[in-house]
């Protein structure tokens, strides 16, 4: 294929592509005869195929053009890819970092952009790679607070994990939006925050015998992955990374495929805009696309119902920050509704600096 060739790839009116002989096959069109900026996105067939993926595909704004290529198994698949692909940003969801790394270091004229799956590697200097990572919003984390309150019934605790490492505005909403949840559930569980701000420290969990499930957001590293999984609790994780591990413990978690959909929404803003690219681009996910899995009281349907009336803004997610909703405000709102009233929840605080684990302490009203 000569240049001009390639070059028509991304002008062609409605050109389906097909790549054969090289372990992956292009399952999209490219779109409009205008000039366009180029973008290869990358991922197993199930991930391109899904139904919320495929909606973002199929609408790029005005002046982006998208191929989708299944992922290649091996590195050298990914270097023939990029030969017969030319583009100036490509988005890969699956392959290992060593890959991304690799490349971006042998293509510096192209930007490539990857969905984390592990810890966002903190040495890495590339200028040309960008880590997508899903960001836990107050009102996925209202729900959270919701589901995990509903497991607790306030005689055990909720363990939140917080890898977003500063006390910020952002984290204490994300905080309070959690409590809110839990006395929205009609629970008053209390809940102990540990701040992860050392990607390799000790991770020191509450006593699991106190606490009834654990949630988990933000850039957490792989030994609090692993001390969360061994934990044995149910874990409600809005990271996207624990329910690759196929545990029945993930008893709520984020849709992979809508993080996806959501990345590439971000990727064509960010593009059309042509923004400077950063290590990290972060992507807000809704209450709705973290339901996956759920089995708990009141059941998904009632968890739906949640979610809807926070879409909605019926239901704001620091509504129930002091207290429980009353008789009236169930009725009113359309919450899931228990018989019984209970008192506020308790906050605790800790944080982790390299092996040193602070102790929890502290009160909310």
């Amino acid at each position: 294929m000569n240049k001009l060739q390639k070059g028509l790839l991304w002008s062609a009116f409605g050109l389906t592509l097909g790549v054969t002989g090289c372990g992956f096959t292009d399952v999209t069109s490219l779109t409009s005869s205008t000039s366009k900026t180029g973008i290869v996105f990358v991922a197993n067939h199930a991930v391109s195929r899904s139904q919320v993926v495929q909606t973002v595909l199929q609408n790029p704004p005005p002046g982006v053009s998208v191929a989708t290529v299944t992922a290649p198994s091996t590195l050298k698949g990914y270097e023939t890819m990029l030969r017969q692909f030319p583009a100036s940003i490509v988005a890969i969801d699956g392959a290992p970092v060593s890959y991304i790394e690799r490349l971006a270091s042998q293509h510096t004229n192209v930007h490539f952009l990857a969905w984390a799956r592990t810890s966002v590697p903190a040495t890495t200097s590339l200028a040309n790679v960008t880590w997508i990572e899903s960001q836990a919003t107050s009102s996925s984390a209202f729900l959270a607070g919701y589901a995990a309150g509903g497991l607790s019934q306030g005689t055990k605790g909720i363990q939140v994990i917080d890898g977003i490492s500063s006390q910020t505005s952002s984290h204490l909403s994300l905080v309070s939006s959690v409590i809110s949840g839990i006395h929205a559930a009609f629970s008053n569980s209390p809940v102990a925050v540990q701040t992860i701000i050392s990607t390799s420290g000790a991770v020191a969990l509450s006593s699991t015998n106190q606490m009834a499930a654990i949630v988990v957001w933000g850039d957490v590293p792989s030994a609090a992955m692993s001390a969360i999984l061994h934990s044995g609790l149910p874990v409600i994780d809005l990271t996207d990374r624990l329910a690759l591990q196929g545990t029945t413990q993930i008893i709520m978690r984020l849709s992979h495929t809508s993080v996806v959909a959501q990345g590439l929404r971000a990727i064509f803003r960010h593009s059309k805009a042509s923004a400077l690219w950063k290590q990290s681009l972060l992507v807000a996910m809704p209450s709705s696309f973290v339901m996956q899995g759920y089995t708990g009281w009141p059941g998904l349907h009632g968890l739906n119902q949640v979610a809807t009336l926070l879409q909605r803004k019926v239901l704001s997610p620091n509504m129930f920050y002091l207290s429980v909703p009353t008789a009236q405000q169930v009725k009113t709102l359309g919450l899931p509704s228990k018989g019984y009233t209970v008192q506020g929840a308790t906050y605790s605080q800790s944080g982790v600096y390299g092996n040193v684990t602070a102790t929890l302490s502290a009160n909310l009203p």
